[in-house]
């Protein structure tokens, strides 16, 4: 069984899978945002939050994929409630940040997120992207340079521990 949603946003039980096509069928979609980020992160859902916003909709849905979910758990409490009611989960309602419902179906691709209001205007988001320009190569390279930075973090307190210790033993021979 498959969950599909009309525009009421009432869940419903399906036998056959929604195509995403016919899924976005639903919805008014806004404005699309791209990225070559591959996690969706706080800030980027912030972005898209406000292209509904800036048009005087509120969002009261968040559609992803459960595997594009999965950073959203990473998350912990500081940002969103996740839901605990086992039924609620089944029907997959996820959780929720400021006002609005985390929805997890596998109708929606992986790398994708939509958000809707509830006159159904939506907003997508594109994850994973190949942005001209080297976008991509960026964002290698930044994730790439904040490992370095917590590696020399490391061994800097590795040497300051062991500065510690020579200076220690010093004061014990003197």
């Amino acid at each position: 069984m498959f969950i599909s949603f009309d525009m009421k946003g009432i869940i419903m039980i399906n036998p056959i899978k929604v195509t995403w096509e016919n899924f976005l069928k639903d919805f008014n979609i806004k404005s699309t945002l791209k990225t070559a980020y591959k996690e969706l992160n706080i800030c980027l859902l912030a972005d898209l939050f406000s292209e509904l916003e800036n048009l005087n909709n509120s969002v009261k849905k968040i559609f992803l994929n459960p595997k594009t979910f999965s950073v959203v758990r990473s998350w912990r409490k500081n940002f969103y409630d996740h839901e605990t009611d086992q039924k609620k989960i089944e029907e997959g309602i996820y959780g929720y940040i400021w006002g609005a419902t985390f929805i997890a179906s596998t109708s929606v691709p992986d790398f994708t997120v939509l958000i809707v209001s509830n006159s159904g205007e939506g907003a997508l988001l594109l994850l994973n992207e190949d942005i001209p320009g080297g976008a991509g190569d960026l964002i290698e390279m930044h994730d790439r340079l904040q490992q370095m930075s917590s590696e020399i973090q490391s061994l800097m307190r590795k040497a300051s521990d062991l500065i510690e210790k020579i200076v220690t033993r010093v004061e014990k021979i003197n």
